[in-house]
């Protein structure tokens, strides 16, 4: 009897310092200030000002065929696989005007932009960002250069609600640039 009461004073006691400790961090790293960018609009960040050009959502064989990718290609597309499992695909295209604002050369991880849309998000789909842009993803912008980028991001039926999916191109989604200590949204 007293092994229980023991027991159950050290798992108080537990529960306890794990609260305090997370308020503690909770105080310590508030939440991230929101910054919401309107398609067309420039914002600046570490020298470098992105823009969303313009964006779209394709079927696949309207991207595929865009730029020629052949059957047996496709079949070494991740997305061949879900398409094989009888998901439904669209993707997501996103062209990016990055100016380089400083007197150097910058470089910059174009793929770690990640799409985002309530609780959906998902990341670039490297197999076509590295049909549409000449590098496989680091990307070096010179002093006052512009340089497009082309993002794509795969959207499955299965990550949507019915009503969502039958309207994508009404959905509000946005490109991530920072979670922290602000949140830089680039609305698509």
């Amino acid at each position: 009897m007293w092994k229980r009461r023991i027991g159950r004073a050290l798992a108080l006691c537990v529960l306890c310092l794990v609260c305090v400790r997370i308020f503690a961090v909770n105080r310590q790293w508030p939440a991230p200030k929101t910054v919401t960018v309107t398609s067309g609009e420039d914002f600046c960040v570490n020298g470098l000002s992105f823009c969303v050009k313009q964006s779209s959502i394709d079927c696949p064989q309207d991207v595929f065929d865009s730029f020629h990718v052949t059957d047996e290609q496709q079949k070494q597309f991740f997305m061949a696989m879900m398409l094989a499992q009888g998901w439904e695909v669209k993707i997501l295209q996103v062209t990016v005007a990055v100016t380089n604002t400083t007197e150097q050369e910058i470089t910059f991880e174009a793929g770690s932009f990640m799409a985002e849309c309530g609780p959906w998000s998902n990341g670039v789909d490297h197999d076509l960002f590295i049909l549409a842009n000449p590098t496989i993803g680091t990307i070096q912008v010179a002093p006052s250069q512009t340089v497009e980028v082309r993002l794509f991001y795969d959207l499955y039926d299965r990550h949507f609600v019915e009503a969502d999916w039958q309207n994508l191109d009404q959905l509000p989604f946005v490109l991530l640039l920072s979670l922290y200590p602000e949140k830089v949204m680039l609305c698509v």
